[in-house]
């Protein structure tokens, strides 16, 4: 019976990684939204993971690549980056960056947007059967907002590695998306840059 429970579980676990049954307006009852809202999560997460990562970065190394490049720089005079709460200067970015950044979200969007939502199957041994190293295919579902993109071959090959790494990348996800926010708040109440109020992640151990 406890095996029979742990394998529930799992599959459970394999439809939904990272669910902790919290569901405040219904979402569960609806599985094509539950889906959709699955994979917004997602797109969501991966961005939040990307700036919270690139956020401190702009503010430590800006001014030293607005001086090589001979522009000005982006941050404000002290120190924190443009956003619409802080009063910097979104125009002075260039209208190129915007252009690039909005034409590779359309193509992204047009080419794998709804990966995921149809209940696409893949066939998880198709490089082994090709090699004829295995006789009969290995069927999964495609998760929302799996794009089967892994270059550095970094994705478990087995079941429950692959439900720890998708609940891993929604935690991450979620938690970059509170950080993103807290930095916002953060610089807009205390005027000082995310770098300035955490010195200790980017300073050298004893200064």
């Amino acid at each position: 019976q406890q095996q029979q429970q742990q394998q529930q579980q799992q599959q459970q676990q394999g439809q939904m990684p990272a669910d902790y049954n919290i569901d405040l307006f219904g979402v569960k009852k609806d599985p094509e939204m539950l889906r959709r809202m699955r994979l917004a999560e997602v797109k969501h997460g991966r961005l939040a993971m990307l700036a919270a990562a690139a956020w401190p970065l702009q503010e430590l190394f800006d001014p030293a690549l607005a001086n090589l490049l001979k522009v000005a720089p982006l941050l404000t005079q002290d120190g924190r980056n443009p956003d619409v709460l802080n009063g910097g200067d979104l125009q002075q970015i260039s209208p190129l960056f915007w252009s690039s950044i909005l034409g590779a979200t359309i193509t992204l969007e047009l080419l794998y947007g709804e990966r995921g939502l149809k209940g696409e199957i893949r066939i998880e041994n198709a490089d082994m059967i090709a090699r004829g190293e295995a006789g009969r295919p290995v069927f999964t579902e495609v998760s929302p907002g799996d794009l089967g993109f892994d270059p550095l071959m970094l994705y478990p090959d087995d079941r429950p590695g692959q439900l720890r790494a998708q609940a891993g990348e929604i935690n991450n996800g979620r938690l970059a998306m509170i950080a993103l926010v807290t930095f916002v708040l953060s610089e807009y109440f205390t005027g000082k840059s995310i770098v300035e109020l955490t010195p200790q992640f980017f300073t050298p151990i004893g200064q």
